[in-house]
């Protein structure tokens, strides 16, 4: 089957958030989806299954579990169908557990239209471990949870400086801890890190879907009452990654760009068999 390693959120190799992407020919199992994510150690591996009809199917794996939503392996996976020429149309649907998400091309940028994911308000949940020890960093502020754990910073040199205890983020379950904080100024509204111990990702270069709780998040203290709210924004992993954000009450569009770095082949007879 045709695999591929694409940097997504970069227009150039080596920045952002490298998936892997696999065509798939035929359905295969879990175990075997499982095993070549895990082979591949990537943040997660994107499954594209090929065919004809309105939407292609479309999962995602972490080296460790099944995902329920992921922007930058969606972001890789449009790339890729275009870039090989697999897909012509400027629009593709791809079917997923999260509901249809549609991929529009412009230009060199992609859009990616996400489910928005804003987190309920809560006290921080673990009375034995404070927030800063949880963090590494003093001043946070523990927004809520939905899906994923929202902690608010005072400023983006505290974003950056901040030193997560995995051990503890394990503890709060869920897939993902969100650190974000507020731009120091132009271009970006504001920043963000993602942590996602549970699901073996310890820090991810770039996460599309936390974007997609961070930009309600946002859209809310900068543009209250607005039915919309455009921004650009940057996740300062050592890779880093940055997109346009346009949030509105029920979705997160990404503008994003991916390149390519790997192209090849993975022979069925290294699967399981089962």
């Amino acid at each position: 089957m045709p695999i591929y390693v694409v940097d997504a959120f970069s227009a150039e190799a080596f920045g952002g958030n490298p998936a892997a992407v696999c065509l798939l020919d035929a359905p295969r199992t879990d175990a075997q989806l499982q095993a070549i994510a895990a082979e591949m150690r990537h943040s997660e591996t994107a499954f594209v299954l090929m065919g004809e009809g309105p939407a292609l199917n479309l999962r995602w794996f972490t080296p460790v579990c099944e995902a329920d939503l992921c922007g930058h392996a969606t972001l890789a996976a449009a790339h890729v169908l275009w870039s090989e020429r697999h897909v012509v149309d400027e629009t593709i649907t791809f079917a997923t557990r999260s509901g249809e998400l549609r991929c529009v091309r412009s230009a060199a940028d992609i859009r990616i239209t996400l489910p928005a994911r804003p987190v309920s308000p809560a006290p921080w949940p673990l009375p034995d471990v404070s927030l800063e020890q949880a963090i590494g960093c003093a001043g946070g502020e523990y927004v809520g949870a939905a899906a994923d754990h929202l902690i608010l910073l005072p400023a983006t040199a505290a974003l950056r400086a901040a030193c997560p205890d995995l051990a503890v983020l394990r503890r709060l379950g869920g897939r993902c801890v969100i650190l974000t904080a507020q731009g120091d100024g132009a271009p970006y509204a504001f920043e963000q890190r993602a942590f996602a111990p549970n699901v073996g990702i310890d820090e991810d270069p770039v996460t599309g879907s936390a974007f997609a709780t961070t930009g309600p998040f946002w859209a809310g203290r900068q543009a209250s009452g607005a039915a919309s709210f455009t921004c650009e924004a940057y996740q300062c992993s050592p890779r880093g990654g940055r997109t346009q954000l346009e949030v509105s009450r029920e979705s997160v569009t990404l503008t994003a760009r991916a390149t390519t770095v790997l192209r090849g082949i993975l022979g069925d007879a290294h699967l399981p068999s089962s």
